[in-house]
């Protein structure tokens, strides 16, 4: 610790930087200069105490250096004159500062859901998350009123105020409908908008608007997606489906698969489920009149993405006409669900597959 000099005296105290927004983090810089009791001879290394009536000292206590000077910074999170005292002995001199209303300009800077979809049974829901920011700062705004609708289900509460981390949360539930659920939060004029440990702040922009959508599925313990239709892979109800080389293939010569899903040499097709499935099974079948060697890899992954099993299936016996037909069925361990499932074909030219069947988790 500093053992001051009996003779230093506060000489000057000054503000560099006044008039600033009350919004937590402007600062104005206060300086003190540190003299021998005459007032002429600077002394260096005097700890210096700063103290302020409103807002928040930076740093205190401040050594001066070989001017005699020590400086700190103030901010606050509400308006009005501040009185900054800077002390060294029994001695003191202070300045005084204002902080001027904060004007914050408010905006949604997420809306996400903690789900893709939800079972219409009244009792499922996704939880809705919106994030107001300052848009000047980045900050989180504490006290912003968003306002709730939905085209599909029903949204309790309607109406939600942002916390201390500028997020408000809501939830979306359905009971009997079934479709892409669009949901939208609306950013409206409140009585108390404020930044992150901010009052009285003036809100400058409302009605900001964010989109976001929750698909709606059938109240259903199982399903049957089958691929016999004018489906795209954007319209499957149960799954996503995606990967390179994977296209839909028309087949005429079995009545029962006349539309599949195809798969080409070495690559991979995903299913993403839409829900955690117990189980699921589906088709595997060949129909090219390749000369065997084929290997398919099915791989099945829990919610976390982490890999549970892999399974493969080689050439099976074939008909007259080079048909093929594997069935595939998998169920999950217990306390695991299966959310995604990949095929990849290695050797031959294509693998196709139809009928896809799941169970989900209750």
């Amino acid at each position: 610790m500093l053992k001051n000099n009996p003779d230093a005296i506060i000489n000057t105290v000054f503000a560099t930087g006044n008039n600033v927004p009350a919004d937590g983090t402007s600062m104005v810089s206060i300086t003190a200069q540190v003299t021998d009791s005459t007032g002429t001879i600077p002394l260096s290394g005097q700890s210096v105490v700063f103290n302020a009536t409103r807002g928040t000292v930076i740093s205190s206590p401040v050594a001066t250096d070989t001017s005699g000077l020590a400086t700190t910074t103030i901010t606050s999170t509400t308006a009005g004159i501040s009185s900054v005292t800077a002390s060294v002995n029994s001695n003191s001199g202070h300045v005084d500062i204002t902080f001027t209303e904060a004007t914050l300009s408010p905006v949604i800077s997420s809306l996400i859901s903690d789900k893709d979809s939800i079972v219409s049974d009244g009792v499922d829901k996704a939880i809705l998350t919106v994030t107001v920011t300052n848009s000047s700062t980045g900050s989180p705004v504490i006290g912003a009123n968003i306002a709730w609708t939905t085209d599909i289900g029903t949204i309790e509460p309607s109406g939600s105020v942002s916390n201390a981390d500028g997020q408000a949360v809501t939830a979306l539930t359905d009971n009997g409908d079934t479709g892409t659920a669009t949901v939208t939060a609306t950013l409206t004029a409140g009585n108390t908008i404020t930044g992150k440990s901010m009052v009285n702040a003036v809100l400058e922009s409302n009605g900001e608007i964010a989109t976001t959508q929750v698909n709606i599925l059938p109240h259903v313990s199982s399903f049957l997606e089958t691929f016999n239709s004018s489906k795209s892979f954007g319209d499957l109800t149960y799954f996503t489906l995606s990967g390179a080389g994977v296209d839909y293939y028309t087949e005429s010569r079995y009545s029962s698969y006349e539309k599949m899903v195809r798969v080409k040499n070495n690559e991979t097709a995903r299913m993403d489920m839409k829900l955690p499935l117990k189980d699921v099974s589906f088709d595997i079948l060949d129909l090219d009149n390749d000369t065997g060697g084929e290997t398919i890899f099915i791989r099945y992954y829990d919610l976390n993405g982490g890999l549970m099993a892999t399974k493969t299936h080689n050439r099976a016996g074939n008909d007259n006409n080079g048909f093929r037909h594997n069935y595939e069925s998998y169920t999950a361990p217990n306390g695991k669900s299966i959310s995604s499932v990949t095929l990849t074909l290695s050797g031959g030219m294509w693998i196709y597959f139809d009928n896809v069947h799941g169970t989900y988790v209750d």
